[in-house]
């Protein structure tokens, strides 16, 4: 395959990169919207945006608004397939997203490319996230995400919570990032992008 042929004069495609949190998803898809021009949607954005304009006190709260955020998000795929615009998305999807992309793809006639970012060691990219996280806990205003992001990844000696790093690394081990089928299925390091 010659350097990103693959991504080249996209039309009606949707890009799907998908991977753990911290593997590189967000900088690689803004590397190939800014080269290539496509419109990025990140699932992330969407959650960030609800949770500043609403707030949560909760975890139900911040389900209910996950939620809300995801169906954004939906819609707005489904916006721009119906402009027939290629579209990058990017989030750690799981199987759980397949029938929503199996549907759209078919339905708006749709090629989809699947870019696992899966080309790091686990270590590497659960550090990754550990150092994320913590500028994230500094500099993020809301009080009650600060607490949120502590609560779920932190002990009270704020050492990482070693059990939740366990799931993750089972969730790494079982391609749990990476299950999801398309048209077009590569690796994120058989991806250049500057």
């Amino acid at each position: 395959m010659g350097e990103n042929k693959v991504l080249e004069n996209l039309q009606s495609t949707l890009i799907i990169i998908t991977g753990m949190a911290a593997s590189g998803k967000s900088t690689l898809a803004r590397k190939i919207s800014e080269k290539y021009k496509y419109l990025l949607l990140s699932m992330d954005d969407y959650k960030v945006n609800i949770y500043k304009k609403y707030g949560f006190i909760s975890e139900t709260e911040r389900k209910r608004l996950r939620n809300l955020a995801k169906e954004t998000f939906c819609a707005d795929i489904i916006l721009y397939m119906r402009k027939n615009q290629t579209i990058i998305i990017e989030y750690p999807f799981d199987q759980s997203w397949q029938k929503f992309f199996n549907y759209i793809t078919k339905k708006y006639q749709y090629k989809s490319i699947i870019i696992n970012c899966d080309s790091r060691d686990f270590e590497d990219i659960w550090n990754s996230r550990v150092k994320r996280d913590s500028e994230c806990i500094e500099r993020e205003k809301s009080l009650t995400a600060r607490k949120y992001i502590k609560d779920i990844l932190y002990e009270s000696n704020n050492k990482l919570n070693d059990e939740y790093k366990e799931i993750k690394r089972k969730e790494y081990r079982d391609n749990k990032y990476t299950s999801i089928v398309g048209d077009i299925i590569i690796s994120d390091k058989d991806i250049k992008v500057k």
